[in-house]
């Protein structure tokens, strides 16, 4: 209930396996993996192992469909059992060159004993990641009869994952239309285009959550960008920008 209950995609991918590793049975770490935006499966979050994800080699280990063992269930969208670190090395490495280095650094933090769900996070017929469970050498190990427990549990997980993006998108969109909002308000009260390109760029701003940027104009005439407007950025990036060559191609 806690973890749908969590509508910050971030703050809930942080602590999201910590959660479920705490409450499953017979599970002392996990994993998850979620796709980025080229359709390559990255580790988002880990708990239990001591592996620090935004330095390398972690940082840069991806994996494509059908990779090693997170890809493969990504692909298929069916769970898998894995005893051993010996028959988890074997399924793990079936990867491409360009990975390599990283995923035998990435098993060497694997314990001997281990015994590993891969379980897909499932909305509808869509896969939108793998949750990675992992008993490191617990009594009694992992065992074909758990994997529909386990399931029930990354289904709760993708059920968390989902709402927490469908809430992000509609503040997104919230957010955009506020920004319209006040931004034709900013045009029906301007009292010249020097005050018009100044609150909207204050608007743009406040909407972006950001404190620099820059409003340029064309001129269609010389085919040049200029900046018209700018807030909280050095005055040596400003007059690179003052002004700029339009090549049309």
């Amino acid at each position: 209930t806690h973890l749908i209950a969590m509508l910050d995609p971030d703050e809930l991918v942080r602590s999201l396996v910590r959660r479920i590793v705490e409450v499953v049975p017979n599970v002392q770490a996990g994993l998850l993996w979620l796709p980025d935006q080229q359709n390559a499966l990255r580790l988002r979050s880990v708990y239990g192992l001591d592996i620090s994800l935004d330095q390398a080699p972690f940082d840069q280990l991806h994996l494509r469909p059908g990779e090693s063992l997170a890809g493969a269930v990504w692909q298929r969208g069916e769970p898998q059992l894995i005893e051993g670190r010996g028959r988890y090395n074997e399924l793990a490495t079936r990867i491409s060159q360009r990975a390599q280095a990283e995923l035998r650094q990435f098993l060497t933090l694997i314990p001997r004993d281990v015994s590993a769900a891969l379980l897909p996070l499932r909305i509808g017929k869509q896969v939108i990641g793998v949750l990675e469970l992992l008993n490191t050498g617990g009594q009694p190990p992992l065992r074909a009869d758990d994997q529909q427990m386990l399931q029930t549990f990354g289904n709760v997980a993708a059920g968390a994952i989902d709402n927490a993006q469908v809430h992000a998108k509609m503040q997104a969109h919230q957010h955009r239309l506020e920004a319209l909002g006040a931004i034709g308000t900013v045009v029906s009260m301007a009292a010249d285009l020097d005050e018009l390109l100044s609150n909207a760029l204050d608007v743009i701003l406040r909407v972006l959550e950001t404190s620099a940027g820059m409003l340029l104009l064309n001129d269609l005439s010389r085919a040049e960008l200029s900046a018209a407007v700018q807030r909280g950025l050095p005055e040596a990036f400003v007059r690179l920008h003052q002004p700029t060559s339009i090549t049309h191609s």
